[in-house]
């Protein structure tokens, strides 16, 4: 994580993009960030003193039948913050950009065969850690979309800035939004390491990623967003 922070990671990924056909980058450093209300990146980037980045890199063939936008978590190294992790667990904290170093790979890769879909890929790089204006717990930040959200635990980093950039790449009417993250600690109690986790609101979504998976040897569970989940995530002081 010393060697890959927020910014090299940006720099590294538009390097490799920039060399196809048909693409075009984006990069949203921390002023453009608070300036367009992205409330969740900068929270969750505030204890670093390495800034955090929003990097868009948009693959638009002229014959691009359809837009599918991919988002990928790029923490380069959550300790948790003040919702501190165990020490047995850092050891693995800087593979946390591992859903932003997938969602890139597959965007390269179908830039690079040129098929025929528009394919916007945005990557959430920054680091979470503590500081002397890192968040705390109980801090209200205002997302994306305009809604207030009290930070329960710090630890929870990641849905911070996936939900920012979900919200935001809703603006662009995709056919489909697929993030990739490593999320929680939750997934693997649930499957170890024997299969991902799909929470997925369309059928025929779950259909396409679990038939590509098998392909490639890799299995995956949906676990079923359920409409009572959502009431457990009204916020007291906020809207959730």
């Amino acid at each position: 994580s010393n060697q890959l922070r927020p910014k090299d990671l940006v720099i590294l990924t538009k390097e490799e993009f920039s060399q196809l056909k048909y693409t075009n980058t984006t990069i949203f450093d921390k002023l453009d960030l608070e300036k367009q209300g992205f409330g969740g990146i900068i929270a969750v980037g505030k204890g670093s003193i390495y800034d955090p980045y929003l990097v868009i890199f948009d693959y638009n063939p002229p014959n691009a039948k359809e837009t599918i936008v991919l988002i990928g978590k790029g923490v380069t190294f959550d300790t948790g913050g003040y919702s501190i992790k165990s020490k047995k667990h850092h050891n693995e904290m800087k593979y946390d950009m591992c859903g932003a170093a997938n969602v890139f790979s597959a965007a390269y890769i179908a830039a690079k065969e040129e098929l025929p879909l528009r394919i916007i890929c945005m990557l959430a790089c920054v680091e979470n850690t503590i500081g002397d204006y890192a968040q705390r717990p109980s801090d209200v930040y205002k997302a994306w979309n305009g809604k207030l959200v009290d930070v329960y635990n710090t630890d929870a980093e990641g849905r911070l800035i996936l939900a920012d950039v979900i919200a935001f790449a809703a603006s662009y009417s995709p056919k489909m939004i697929i993030d990739i993250a490593t999320l929680t600690g939750g997934a693997s109690q649930i499957a170890s390491n024997m299969a991902g986790i799909l929470c997925v609101n369309n059928d025929s979504l779950i259909s396409i990623v679990k038939k590509a998976g098998a392909l490639v040897g890799e299995k995956f569970i949906h676990l079923e967003i359920l409409p009572e989940a959502t009431e457990n995530i009204k916020g007291s002081v906020s809207d959730y």
